[in-house]
């Protein structure tokens, strides 16, 4: 589970800047992008290692449009606190039934390039649970070739 939910931050961190935002044209250039990222995770009693994921996906403007409407949907997590400009965007995110917390920042200066963090403190069965994610993303090229919007191709 810990890792399926690794990939979907991964995946997600060059579409990341649309969630919860009005639809407008993504910061960054449609294509496909590799994301390098670094996450750690904490809980008392059971510090794990750091874990290093690097993954392609394919930003098309439909996948842009999917990620704000789902983000929209979510209503058990709230952001706030938003600060937007062209290229950059950072909030904290409340969810309510499952009582996490977290701080979500990302910038795509170039439109090629970007890069981000997330700290997300959360209940794991009865224990808070931290768990801390950089990523860095750089754009590939405007042919995604065999990897498909919405499914991540995990290289290592």
């Amino acid at each position: 589970m810990v890792n399926k939910m690794l990939v979907k931050v991964v995946a997600t961190s060059g579409l990341l800047a649309g969630f919860f935002q009005a639809p407008m044209a993504p910061p960054m250039k449609l294509g496909l992008w590799e994301t390098t990222s670094s996450t750690t995770m904490q809980m008392p009693g059971m510090d794990m290692p750091p874990r290093s994921m690097k993954i392609r996906s394919c930003a098309t403007a439909e996948s842009w449009s999917k990620a704000f409407g789902q983000s929209r949907q979510n209503k058990d997590c709230t952001p706030v606190n938003e600060k937007r400009t062209a290229t950059s965007y950072s909030f904290d995110l409340s969810c309510s039934s499952s009582k996490a917390t977290g701080h979500v920042e990302m910038d795509f200066g170039s439109g090629s390039t970007g890069h981000g963090s997330m700290h997300m403190v959360m209940n794991a069965g009865g224990k808070e649970m931290t768990m801390d994610t950089k990523w860095e993303s750089k754009y590939v090229g405007a042919d995604c070739g065999s990897v498909a919007p919405g499914t991540p191709e995990i290289l290592q």
